[in-house]
């Protein structure tokens, strides 16, 4: 299992070579962008790479298209406070943009006896939880769903429920 999801896009090093190359990951392994050719299963570097999607931008104008994002970008950082609306807007849609992307993908749940490292009700502490059919207890007797565990971590994978 990946940490990545399909289609990320990150620089990556190969055993066999010495600088990083742009590639996407596939699901399986890693390609060179722009090349069928070249992969790699286990590279031993990864940075992935934050995609911004251009056409969705917020855009204060109608004219202004994707491919000048770029130079709209300067403009907004030069002026005054008379666009300070527009900045804030750009600046959040950025922001969750690089969020969305940079965060690491949630694990599939575990099966039956499952065992989770997670937070949970924002404490903060992070406790061992042990799935119990579709419910989730922690040493406490605490219950609670997958989807209400904070960021888990696999300790164990369980086994699958037999139907």
């Amino acid at each position: 299992m990946s940490a990545y999801e399909s289609g990320t896009v990150a620089m990556v090093t190969a055993l066999n070579r010495s600088t990083p190359w742009r590639a996407f990951f596939d699901g399986k392994t890693w390609r060179e962008c722009g090349s069928d050719g070249f992969c790699v299963d286990s590279p031993t570097s990864i940075r992935p790479l934050v995609v911004l999607d251009l056409s969705a931008a917020p855009f204060a104008s109608d004219d202004v298209i994707p491919s000048d994002f770029a130079e709209w970008l300067r403009f907004l950082g030069t002026r005054d406070v008379a666009i300070k609306r527009e900045r804030e807007v750009f600046a959040k849609w950025l922001a969750d943009q690089i969020e969305a992307q940079s965060q690491p993908a949630r694990i599939p749940e575990p099966g039956v006896w499952g065992v989770v490292e997670a937070a949970w009700n924002s404490g903060g502490y992070r406790w061992q939880w042990v799935r119990h059919g579709r419910a989730w207890l922690n040493a406490e007797g605490e219950r609670a769903d997958w989807n209400d565990l904070i960021d888990p971590t696999l300790v164990r994978p369980g086994i699958e429920d037999a139907s």
